[in-house]
Parts: C-alpha cells; sequence; structure tokens
C-alpha cells in the first residue's frame, strides 16, 4: 500500500479547540498516523508565541528557543558569515538546510523528511514505515 505522508513542518492553518481537562477550550489536532483529535492542553508560556503541545516536557523544550544565550543555544549554524544559535541539533539542521540549501545526510525519501542522526531516522522508518529498507541514497 501506498505510504501517507504529512509536512515534517508545522501547520499555519486555524486549529480547531477542544475542552480540555479543566474545562477550558485548548487546541487540538489531527494524529496523522491515526486521524483522532489529539488534545494539546500545554500553551507557551511565552508572551507572543501561540502554540500548544500535547506534553508538558515539549513545551518544556520548546521554552528553550526563546532564550537568547549561549549557554541554552549552544548549537551555532555552520554557515559562514551566519551568527544563528539553536537550542537542539535538529533545529540548526533544519535552519541549515531551509536557509542555506545544505543537504542532510539522513533522509527518509518516501516522507521527504530529514533527520539529524542516523538513530532518529531509523526509530522514523521503524515507527512509520515498518520494514521499509533503510537508504540514506536517492532513490
Amino acid at each position: 500500500s501506498p505510504v501517507i505522508s504529512t509536512p515534517s513542518s508545522v501547520s499555519t492553518e486555524p486549529t480547531p479547540n477542544t475542552p480540555g481537562r479543566d474545562g477550558i477550550s485548548v487546541p487540538y489536532s489531527l494524529d496523522p498516523s491515526t486521524r483522532i483529535a489529539s488534545p494539546r492542553p500545554f500553551q507557551c508560556l511565552e508572551p507572543n508565541c501561540d502554540r500548544w503541545f500535547k506534553r508538558d516536557y515539549t513545551r518544556k523544550v520548546h521554552m528553550l528557543t526563546h532564550r537568547r544565550n549561549k549557554d541554552t543555544k549552544p548549537f551555532e549554524c555552520n554557515y559562514p558569515g551566519c551568527s544563528e544559535r539553536f537550542s537542539r541539533k535538529h533545529d540548526r539542521l533544519r535552519h541549515e538546510v531551509g536557509r542555506h540549501g545544505l543537504k542532510s545526510e539522513w533522509n527518509c525519501h518516501p516522507c521527504h523528511r530529514f533527520f539529524s542522526t542516523r538513530a532518529t531516522m531509523e526509530r522514523h522508518i521503524f515507527d512509520k514505515h515498518g520494514d521499509v529498507a533503510i537508504n540514506t541514497t536517492e532513490p
């Protein structure tokens, strides 16, 4: 059967609301693997940020992206003349691929997604595609 994929980027479409644990409406998203509405009860605490998360841990990791110093953003862009810094290695890679045209070494060709490490790519392929052979070269 064909592989159904979704973009790796966050949707910019308005997110429907559903009642949360405390009765307050919270955004939800459709889980692409099950097509079931997944509540996102954890809102980013940063003013002017409208992101919501399924897990508190994910929100805490996201909160690091709002910080500006070297201790919380240790991953500096490798492109000459660019001084952008990132809290996660994958965020730096996404920036380098999107802004500077870097080609990622670890790609899932059915989904057109890229990964920071072979391990995360292999986990994705196993979780989303089952026994698809791992291939890091273009088909």
